[in-house]
């Protein structure tokens, strides 16, 4: 079995959460539980690097708009109607679905409020995640409670990021500005230094939509990719969700920054935001990972579709070699790594590593005969053909079951704390 899992056939060994052989014929030792894998490929777990685990209840309430108004007109006024229960149940389910489908490492930006809440759930499931809330401290068309003075707002996810870091716990806090129109230059520049400071990730929203640009041009007189340089935002901990539209003197930015491009082909899709020219990028040496972003801008957080998307919407860009089904896999795994700053523990399968794994069954009708396992993986596989997944030893699917709560549960309180939610929320016609 290769490092990255997509070659060769044979054993792999996990003890104490983290990879200890790889190779044909190991012998366990006693006791150690057994995770049949015959004809299944052997993946890293797959990694997320842009989510709104927070959004999970608003799926299929915000359609048929683009970026701004799907912003002011239903997101911003439905976050700003979160509580505690709400926020920790819409987190609940959306990891109960990415979880099931392979999923074993996050990064993800939350609302304003409420951010411990995700930060305990997501340590209850046991995933590496870098989260944080998002940072507002100005914006037309922004619900009054979601905007916060600068210092006040960044010192609480300063607070929940220092906290974290005295936990045995894979999930750590990041600094989330959400994007340049709802931050003021005192907010961007805070959240640079005090990242740079404390050894913080950044996660940001970037150069999306046609409109945002033109706005954030007319209040800086900088692209937006400019404008994030010249507050101190861009760098190798830095990750750019979208990038649809980048100019060649910001790709140069990024490269030389060494900035994580995130690219969400679903949410840029139904948003009609753009197709992002990704195999330009990975050809420019840019680091690319993938995201799902959130579910009332995809309706669906299935990483299996971001990776076939990746793929397919570059072949009619660039032509059908333009990104192989081999590198697709990579932007879903090591380049999630990257962006999350965590590429040392997870993103391929090596001994040493932590114990990510998830294991797909290609015996299925749709998944063969024939063909290279991860062009098969890429456009033939889905959340139905997991078998198996594994994050840092713990066994979360097996044998195709969600394993760390009820998910029939998981969706009925869901439902329940939707319709309080709604209550609160105070929606314009």
């Amino acid at each position: 079995m290769a490092p990255g899992g997509f070659e060769g056939k044979g054993d792999l060994l996990v003890l104490d959460g983290r990879i200890r052989a790889l190779g044909p014929g190991l012998e366990p030792p006693g006791g150690i539980p057994r995770l049949d894998a015959s004809g299944g490929a052997v993946l890293p777990g797959l990694v997320q690097a842009h989510l709104h685990l927070c959004q999970t209840l608003f799926r299929g309430l915000a359609e048929e708009r683009e970026l701004l108004p799907w912003l002011t007109e239903r997101i911003l006024p439905l976050e700003a109607a979160h509580d505690e229960e709400s926020i920790a149940a819409s987190a609940r389910l959306a990891l109960t679905e990415l979880i099931r489908a392979g999923v074993t490492a996050v990064q993800t930006m939350e609302t304003v409020h409420h951010t411990r809440a995700v930060l305990e759930v997501l340590e209850e499931a046991g995933i590496t995640a870098v989260t944080g809330g998002c940072l507002i401290d100005r914006g037309e068309g922004t619900p009054p409670g979601m905007v916060l003075p600068a210092r006040e707002a960044l010192e609480e996810q300063l607070a929940l990021a220092e906290e974290w870091k005295d936990r045995p716990s894979p999930v750590e806090g990041a600094l989330c500005p959400r994007f340049s129109l709802s931050c003021s230059r005192e907010l961007l520049e805070a959240c640079g230094a005090e990242a740079a400071r404390r050894g913080l990730r950044l996660h940001t929203h970037s150069s999306e939509n046609k409109g945002e640009i033109r706005r954030v041009r007319e209040i800086t007189g900088l692209t937006d990719i400019a404008y994030l340089e010249d507050r101190g935002i861009l760098g190798p901990a830095t990750s750019l969700a979208h990038c649809v539209h980048v100019e060649a003197p910001d790709r140069r930015r990024l490269l030389e920054r060494g900035v994580h491009v995130v690219h969400c082909p679903s949410a840029n899709l139904k948003l009609a935001s753009g197709i992002a020219p990704i195999a330009e990028y990975l050809d420019q040496g840019i680091q690319v990972a993938l995201g799902a972003d959130g579910a009332p801008c995809n309706n669906s957080l299935d990483p299996w579709r971001e990776t076939r998307l990746l793929s397919l919407l570059q072949k009619v860009l660039a032509g059908p070699k333009a990104l192989p089904a081999r590198k697709a896999l990579q932007a879903a795994t090591l380049g999630g790594a990257r962006a999350l700053g965590k590429e040392a523990e997870i993103g391929t399968l090596e001994e040493g590593k932590r114990a990510d794994l998830v294991v797909v069954d290609l015996e299925a009708p749709w998944l063969g005969p024939g063909g290279e396992p991860e062009t098969r993986l890429v456009y033939s596989a889905g959340p139905r053909d997991v078998r198996h997944v594994v994050a840092g030893g713990k066994i979360l699917v097996r044998e195709g079951e969600f394993l760390l709560w009820d998910p029939a549960e998981a969706a009925a309180r869901a439902r329940e704390e939707l319709e309080k939610l709604l209550e609160r929320a105070e929606l314009p016609a």
